[in-house]
Order: structure tokens, then sequence, then C-alpha cells
């Protein structure tokens, strides 16, 4: 019996991350995104609302769970506003995280197994 661990982060490039983070902010906001480091706030007028419903279809579209708790330690880290690059960073910083839980599981695994 063979078993394959699939990389989450591994299925989408950066370029992938990088667009399905813009278009979702695009379609949410009713916006155009011409530059990353535009805040999600200020430039957009994203409110509460408008944040649950991009996260939710970003959970969605890439498979993973981005618990509130990792939003604010990103933002504590940048101390400052959200920004769309900051939505493509948190993205890519979840995907790498369920790799190494991936990565954790799949050892004790094989450990059970031999």
């Amino acid at each position: 019996m063979s078993y394959e661990i699939v990389s989450e982060a591994a299925r989408y490039s950066k370029k992938q991350i990088h667009d399905t983070v813009i278009k979702s902010v695009e379609v949410q906001l009713g916006v155009k995104v011409k530059n990353i480091n535009q805040k999600l706030e200020d430039d957009f007028g994203m409110d509460s609302l408008d944040s649950t419903e991009i996260i939710m279809d970003l959970e969605e579209k890439f498979n993973i769970e981005i618990k509130d708790e990792t939003i604010d330690a990103y933002m504590t880290k940048v101390g400052r506003r959200l920004t769309v690059k900051g939505l493509i960073d948190i993205v890519t910083m979840v995907l790498a995280d369920s790799d190494k839980n991936k990565d954790r599981v799949a050892s004790k695994l094989l450990k059970r197994i031999r």
C-alpha cells in the first residue's frame, strides 16, 4: 500500500496565489486593485463583514483555515493596516503551515505503520 502526501503550497504558484487573492478582493469589494500595497480598509472601505467574506472566499478557494489569531499576529508584526499584499502573505503562510502539519501527521502515521 502506498500513500502520497500532497503539499498544499506546492499546488499553487506564487502567481496563482497573487492572482486569486486580488480577484477575491476585487469581486468582494467591487474595486480594481492597482497596487498590492493598497490598504483594504483605507483605500477600499472594507468593513468587518467584507473582511469575513474575503477570508471565507480564500479559505474555500485554497482549502485552508485562516484563523483570526493568524491575521492578528501578522498585523502585529507589520504594525499597519491590512493590505492586499498582507492577504497574499497570510495565505502563503497558512499554506506553508498546513504543509508542516501534514509532514508531522505523515511522520506519525509512518511510525505507526512500521
